[in-house]
């Protein structure tokens, strides 16, 4: 068993510290095709471990672009097959930047069939899905909006989230507000878009064969009384 490393004993002050430091420099007139910092060829043993970190505490820095799985990748961070976090976690943005924004794409590109499943229960106990805008709006603020991009241009807004519960959905030809509860709920209806309008004949004497009835429903997690006509 060989070591590689520094080992300081005295009682002076060392700056900077390495282990293994190495580089690679064409400082001549040929061409040097691949360079490799630092090569791990296959780890012949039961289990192998191309690179293992025992201090859980350090840091590791990279300044260029890491693949895994990815021979040459694109971003910062690219990968080829799954992401698991243990006992769940969370991604978020920096807060060193106030334009900072974070997405969740399903494809860089524009390529057919990129989707995003989202689930929230996979064992015997309840599991939810929790859809979150922590952005410090108040009232009727938008909070949080709903858009469906068609090219990598264009956004089509489907919907919104206000702060204070109203869910706003936009159609074709009208929109909705939902109230949050205690907020009224209406639809925009536009008459430029309408045509063949008659009034309704005896409409009084239709509303009053109306049967006014209330209920509960049979989730025993909803508890609200309700009603209909």
């Amino acid at each position: 068993m060989n070591y590689v490393g520094l080992e300081s004993t005295g009682t002076g002050n060392i700056t900077n510290a390495y282990a293994i430091r190495g580089y690679i420099a064409d400082s001549g007139s040929g061409t040097i095709t691949n360079g490799y910092g630092l090569y791990l060829d296959d780890v012949q043993a039961t289990t192998g471990w191309g690179v293992y970190q025992l201090g859980s505490n350090d840091k590791n820095y990279f300044a260029g672009k890491v693949g895994l799985g990815v021979a040459s990748p694109s971003q910062t961070l690219e990968m080829t097959g799954n992401l698991s976090m243990n006992d769940g976690g969370i991604i978020y943005g920096s807060d060193s930047s106030a334009a900072n924004a974070l997405y969740l794409q399903a494809a860089y590109n524009n390529y057919d069939g990129a989707n995003i499943l989202t689930f929230g229960r996979t064992h015997a106990n309840d599991g939810r899905i929790y859809l979150r805008g922590a952005t410090w709006s108040v009232g009727t603020e938008v909070a949080m909006y709903f858009q469906n991009w068609q090219n990598s241009t264009t956004a089509n807004t489907l919907g919104y989230w206000r702060a204070n519960g109203d869910l706003g959905v936009y159609g074709s030809v009208s929109n909705c507000v939902i109230g949050s509860g205690t907020g009224a709920t209406n639809c925009t209806s536009d008459i430029r878009l309408k045509k063949d309008i008659k009034p309704i004949e005896s409409a009084l004497d239709k509303v009053a064969l109306l049967e006014g009835v209330t209920f509960h429903w049979k989730d025993p997690k909803n508890r609200r009384p309700s009603a209909w006509a």
